[in-house]
This record gives structure tokens, C-alpha cells and sequence, in this order.
């Protein structure tokens, strides 16, 4: 089982839903990359929560314009 943390403000292990959702500021964005690449729960969470928001949400088709600018930027970025 597994102990229910309290949530601190200097606790990393409450900022994954807001690592997700790109909501953290950039100090705390920054402080919760490095927390990840050491903590396999939290790694596990924000998966489980992207994964979610992923399902959660309907594609939708982008104007046609929106497409060509892409393309041609992704062009203009291929030749420089």
C-alpha cells in the first residue's frame, strides 16, 4: 500500500499533473525534469496523465492554410 503524501511546496511529487498540463512555473518546471530522470513513480504518473488527457480529447482536422504554412516552413528550415 502505498502512504499518502502531503503535499509541501518543496515536494517535486505533487507538480506531475501540472508538469502535464505545462502549468508550473519555469523554476519548478526545470526542478521537476531533474526530479524525473530519478523517479520512476512520477515518471509512471505523468504517463498515466498524458496518456489521459490524450484520450480525453477529439482530434480535429487544421485549416488547409494552416497545413501549406507548416509545410513551407518545414521547407524553409530543410534548405537553411
Amino acid at each position: 500500500m502505498n502512504p499518502v503524501r502531503t503535499a509541501r511546496p518543496d515536494d517535486p511529487h505533487h507538480l506531475a499533473r501540472q508538469y502535464a498540463l505545462n502549468t508550473l512555473p519555469e523554476r519548478k518546471h526545470e526542478s521537476f525534469q531533474t526530479h524525473l530522470e530519478q523517479c520512476q513513480t512520477d515518471l509512471s504518473q505523468l504517463t498515466e496523465t498524458a496518456l489521459t488527457l490524450a484520450l480525453a480529447t477529439q482530434p480535429i482536422e487544421p485549416p488547409p492554410a494552416l497545413r501549406k504554412r507548416i509545410l513551407a516552413a518545414a521547407r524553409a528550415e530543410r534548405r537553411s
